[in-house]
């Protein structure tokens, strides 16, 4: 390994919350904001980012990431009427999430970049009985950008999102009533285009 090529960090939390405010949705779809008790929070994240080539060579600056978190977020303490929630997982943080990508810069202007998302289930109610589904999001970005001026910049750039064209939900609708969590989200889609960027 190169030097300064490797860089990682680490952190690992755990965090207790007196009076905790959850988000909470009423049946004509208004969000509102409850006391919810109180909260036990623990999680590791991590990244991990290698540098491919020195700026010398034909790739200067390109890399591999990839990045990690594990969520525990429970009620340690919450009733709501005569219904005890308390050790159940808050609703909307994944239990796991990992993040790898490859970002590479070709000299004369053009650069790639690939990235994958995995997000594990997500609990969707207070009561833990309903979960999403864990799914793979795949997006790229490819483009040329040029500096035609010190204060004047162009890129173009092709991108393309879902390239999996997976079925998933674009944000979700917590507590909501009859089951209706889920927000439609885009198949694989493509976007063509052009960045034009000034500097006074």
């Amino acid at each position: 390994i190169g030097r300064n090529h490797l860089s990682y960090d680490i952190s690992i939390f755990r965090f207790q919350l007196k009076d905790a405010i959850v988000l909470r949705r009423d049946v004509l779809g208004r969000d509102y904001f409850v006391n919810a008790g109180s909260t036990q929070q623990s999680g590791v994240e991590m990244r991990i980012n290698y540098r491919l080539t020195s700026d010398h060579f034909l790739l200067p600056g390109s890399r591999i990431w990839t990045s990690y978190t594990g969520y525990q977020f429970r009620y340690k303490e919450f009733k709501k009427a005569t219904t005890d929630f308390s050790g159940k997982q808050l609703p909307s943080v994944p239990k796991h999430t990992f993040l790898s990508g490859i970002d590479l810069l070709i000299r004369g202007g053009w650069y790639g970049n690939i990235t994958h998302t995995y997000t594990g289930i997500i609990p969707l109610n207070d009561a833990n009985t309903d979960w999403s589904q864990p799914y793979h999001f795949i997006s790229l970005r490819t483009g040329w950008k040029t500096q035609v001026r010190q204060s004047f910049q162009i890129d173009l750039y092709l991108s393309g999102d879902n390239l999996t064209d997976r079925r998933y939900s674009l944000g979700y609708d917590l507590n909501a009533n009859g089951g209706t969590y889920f927000n439609t989200a885009p198949g694989r889609n493509w976007t063509v285009g052009c960045m034009i960027s000034f500097d006074k």
